[in-house]
Parts: structure tokens; sequence; C-alpha cells
């Protein structure tokens, strides 16, 4: 439990001085280590974000994703690409059928270079929620990389803050399954939330803490604290991974409704 605060500190303290930007700076000497280390990008991106993938050799990348699918290559596609993989930046959708040439196209780029930064940004026009996308599980499996621990993992509190995204203005999960976090806000919103889990969340998280029980039964605490005047706070857990997150407090109804209809639909 100890281990899972200072993950929740580290990562927040990150967030809040730079700003979120994914997986950061990535360094490999074998190209399938960067490919990798990219499809973990794809599979750690829920909400709708435009990704930028800064190369060591000065080429960019860019793509929109979102529920760990690739929606579209954003052009201009970098320099020296094979046709197939520039035909990529001209379709506004595609589908799994393409995750062959994504992977060939994330190897090639990495086999260039010694490393990557990544940085991320709100992806204000989703697109098509309908359009199948890339998923990342399949450019995984067309880099024959070996299958995630976390594949089939539980996935509601997930689905949670995806449902709620218009009422939070900030949240992270962290916990034993969660092998890359997942995480929401601002500069200003996660400097908020980490001060809030520095002053109270190991006192929360005491197993002597007489409510710790009610994050594996009734799964959500929500409480007022001076982290502002407006914003209340939402600790919230599932199966081992835990869940702290900030809102206004006129949206207290709703996201608990939203949190009662996740949890229905999961049982």
């Amino acid at each position: 439990m100890s281990d899972d605060i200072e993950r929740v500190k580290a990562l927040l303290s990150r967030v809040a001085a730079d700003g979120w930007n994914g997986d950061g700076e990535v360094r490999y000497d074998d190209p399938a280590h960067g490919a990798g280390r990219l499809v973990s990008v794809v599979g750690t991106t829920l909400l709708g974000r435009r990704v930028t993938v800064a190369f060591s050799d000065d080429r960019r990348l860019i793509f929109d994703a979102r529920d760990r699918r690739i929606l579209r290559f954003v052009p201009p596609a970098p320099a020296g690409l094979a046709p197939d993989q520039a035909d990529l930046f001209q379709t506004a959708y595609f589908s799994g059928d393409a995750a062959q040439v994504v992977a060939g196209m994330w190897r090639d780029l990495c086999r260039q270079s010694t490393g990557f930064r990544v940085s991320t940004e709100p992806l204000d026009d989703a697109g098509d929620p309908s359009a199948p996308g890339v998923s990342w599980l399949s450019v995984s499996q067309a880099l024959n990389l070996p299958a995630p621990d976390n594949a089939a993992r539980d996935r509601t509190l997930e689905r949670y803050l995806a449902a709620a995204d218009g009422y939070l203005t900030a949240a992270l999960i962290v916990g034993q399954t969660v092998s890359s976090p997942v995480v929401k806000g601002t500069r200003d919103d996660t400097k908020a939330l980490l001060d809030w889990v520095e002053a109270v969340a190991p006192r929360l998280l005491d197993p002597q803490f007489p409510l710790f029980g009610t994050l594996e039964t009734n799964g959500v605490l929500m409480f007022a604290p001076d982290v502002a005047d407006t914003e209340h706070v939402l600790l919230a857990g599932r199966l081992g991974d835990y869940m702290v997150a900030t809102f206004e407090a006129q949206y207290q109804k709703a996201v608990f409704e939203i949190w009662r209809d996740v949890m229905g639909a999961a049982h």
C-alpha cells in the first residue's frame, strides 16, 4: 500500500512540475524496445489525446488516439517512409487491418533513431466514435511482442474515468495491476491533487482507517477538503487498483450517479 502512495505522489509531482507528457523521454539500443514503448503509449491512452513523438533524428510523428486505439495519423508524414506507410497519413480513419503497416513504420522509425520524447494534449475533436481504429494489442501482436500481463485485467476505474471525464478536473489511476498510470488534468489541477494526496491519502489508505474496507465494498469515498473552495475529492478502489480525483462540488450528484452506473455494469 505504501508503494502505491509513493507512486501516486511521484507521478503527480512530475505532472505538477512539467505537465503530463505520456511516457516522457525514452532511450533504447534495440528498435524493438522503442516500438514496444510506442505501443505502451497507445495502451495507456484512454481519453482522446493528440500524441506527438519527437525522435532523436529530428523526425516527428503525430497521431490521435482514444480508448487504446490509434484513430488517425496527422500529416505531414515523417520523411523516408515506405509508400504504404506514408499512405496512412492520407486516411481519415482506418481499421485493424493497418496494424502490420503501423508496426512496420514504428519499427523503421525506431531503427533510425536512438530515442524519442512523447508529449500529449487533449483531443478537442475525438472524431467519429464508431471509427474502429487500430488497437494497441493488434500492433503489439504485429511486432511479435510478448502479450501484456494486464491485457485482460479489470478496467472498471478506467471506464469510470472515461464516463465522468466532463465532470472531473484531475484524476489518477494507479495500483497493483496498472503497469502505466492513467492521468487526467492540467498542471495546476494535478498540483492541487498532489497537495491533497501528500496531506491526507497516507492516513486514508492505512488499513487501520475504519472506512478502508469501503473501497472494496461500496468502492468510492468522497470528501470536501480544503484543496479549494469549490473542489471535492473522490477516492475509489477496485480489485487492487485505486483512483484519486478532484471535481467541482456542483457535480457531486453526477459524479456519484456515473459511478453507480459503471459499477452496476461491472457486476
